[in-house]
């Protein structure tokens, strides 16, 4: 016979087999054999659905850095750097204003208060940063209008090579 035949031979044996699959008894299995992997699994998988949820009925978004340097220079956004101080002092934004999100639980907006009316970019430490998004919804139960997340925070920026300025 041609190996070739023998190819064909051997991938009609592994159809067989996957025709006897049953997935829903592999799955059971596996759940019954590893009941705390499977326990964790699940909890982890409700809680990013959970997390999703929130942050679409919230209704914060996030923004790359092109759509946030055309926001600051055509809308007249304002850039608010939530990062540590050390952060900050190490390289942050042109134009970017240090703020604390403590002060904006405390209903303290200091400099944040100049762009209510036309909107913020907040500014956190890398994608997904929990401090940003606070930050974020603090400002719109505020008040505020069009708060949003530079997606990817500040190790975006600087990896994608675009400029920082250092204090």
């Amino acid at each position: 016979m041609h190996k070739w035949s023998n190819r064909l031979i051997n991938l009609g044996k592994f159809r067989h087999n996957m025709e006897n699959f049953d997935f829903y008894t592999e799955v059971v299995t596996f759940f019954t054999n590893h009941q705390i992997a499977s326990i964790v699994f699940v909890v982890l998988v409700l809680y990013l659905v959970w997390i999703q949820i929130t942050i679409w009925k919230n209704g914060i978004k996030s923004v790359d850095a092109g759509m946030a340097s055309m926001l600051c220079n055509h809308s007249g956004y304002g850039l608010l750097d939530v990062r540590l101080k050390a952060d900050y002092a190490a390289g942050h934004l042109s134009g970017a204003y240090e703020v604390s999100v403590d002060d904006f639980k405390a209903g303290n907006f200091g400099v944040a208060s100049k762009f209510a009316d036309k909107g913020v970019v907040i500014i956190g430490k890398d994608l997904d940063d929990p401090v940003a998004y606070n930050a974020a919804c603090l400002l719109k139960k505020a008040g505020y209008k069009n708060p949003v997340i530079l997606k990817g925070g500040m190790v975006d920026w600087v990896g994608r090579g675009l400029p920082v300025v250092k204090k």
